[in-house]
């Protein structure tokens, strides 16, 4: 499952991903990703920041459910970012953490 909120990076994300030689779902935001969820998905890779539902939504209801691959692709924030008011991923809910843009290789390792 591949969500993200810009059309662009969804798009190209799952065209990459299913090179890779998986199927994919994909999910303009994370309350669509939550609908098409299902315990049988091998990996989630969602963005952070969407309308809706966050990374972080997205990642504790796929948790919830038994997917352990959540993979957080965001440029929003680096690692360890705080601020008052700013939403920050919740330390131990993914897997892996890629930032944006990333690399190919970046992105091949985190799903095998």
């Amino acid at each position: 499952l591949v969500v993200d909120d810009d059309r662009m990076i969804l798009e190209v994300t799952s065209s990459v991903v299913q090179k890779f030689g998986f199927q994919v779902i994909s999910a303009s935001n994370g309350e669509e990703a939550v609908r098409n969820m299902d315990r049988y998905l091998y990996a989630v890779i969602t963005d952070f920041h969407m309308p809706i539902f966050n990374g972080n939504d997205v990642a504790r209801f796929a948790k919830k459910i038994g997917i352990g691959r959540i993979i957080l692709c965001s440029s929003a924030l680096p690692e360890g970012y705080c601020e008052p008011g700013i939403i920050i991923p919740e330390p131990g809910l993914f897997y892996r953490r890629i930032g944006k843009p990333y690399k190919l290789a970046e992105l091949a390792s985190a799903l095998s």
